[in-house]
């Protein structure tokens, strides 16, 4: 896998003396605190997707309705748990409603279900939207992503990478002061509440596609997934004595 560092930081307490003036830059004789920022991030290939996929039926029999949806979902989930049995199928939302023409005249009853499916196998993602395509389902679109064994493991890389490159800033703003080049790190907050500045990546997120008839086979949709930024910030208090 071909990972890429980016590391940035920003001095957020700006040293005194011939440096400029700070609110937060606190000089005493135990030595002056001052306080970094250090991020670091990697590019990952994402590894999981979530499909969404759903489907209605309208008839003058609520029984009529509701039982075409679940003959119907009820295939779809069977055939995914029988082909793809590493998939994880959730279901969604279930309505039957009454609907209506545009003058509030009742035209008879409609029942809807949808479900989504989780899969590691990404080689599955289109596959299995043109299996349930072809019976008739809808499909409602792919979100790709990391899952969070990965992201945890990319996390504890970076704290490593983030936490050398503080050290490194300090060092030198330690030089700049004319001080011994000895400081003390008395906080560190890596709760990713703050950040370094910029925006946080926004996960990929795949077209959307709708079913076709369903006495033909449907095609093979083309769905890719893309790659995910996973940051790390840390905010650290260090004492320079």
């Amino acid at each position: 896998m071909n990972i890429k560092h980016k590391l940035s930081a920003l001095l957020c307490a700006i040293l005194p003396a011939s440096f400029a003036h700070a609110d937060n830059t606190k000089i005493n004789a135990n030595g002056t605190i001052v306080e970094l920022c250090a991020a670091a991030q990697t590019e990952l290939k994402q590894n999981t997707a979530t499909l969404q996929f759903s489907f209605e039926s309208r008839n003058s029999d609520k029984r009529q309705a509701a039982d075409e949806v679940n003959r119907l979902v009820d295939a779809g989930i069977k055939k995914i748990k029988a082909e793809y049995p590493s998939a994880k199928v959730i279901s969604g939302g279930y309505n039957t409603y009454q609907y209506y023409d545009d003058k509030g005249k009742a035209q008879g009853w409609q029942a809807t279900q949808s479900f989504s499916i989780e899969t590691k196998n990404l080689t599955d993602v289109e596959p299995m939207t043109a299996a349930l395509q072809t019976l008739g389902l809808s499909f409602n679109g792919v979100s790709f992503g990391l899952t969070r064994e990965e992201t945890e493991r990319a996390q504890s890389q970076l704290y490593k990478t983030a936490f050398d490159d503080a050290q490194q800033r300090l060092k030198w703003m330690a030089q700049g002061m004319g001080k011994t080049g000895t400081w003390q790190i008395v906080k560190i907050d890596a709760t990713n509440g703050n950040s370094c500045g910029g925006n946080m990546p926004v996960p990929m997120m795949a077209g959307f596609a709708r079913a076709k008839a369903m006495d033909a086979e449907v095609s093979r949709p083309n769905l890719e997934s893309g790659t995910q930024n996973v940051q790390l910030n840390l905010w650290i208090q260090a004492r320079i004595k």
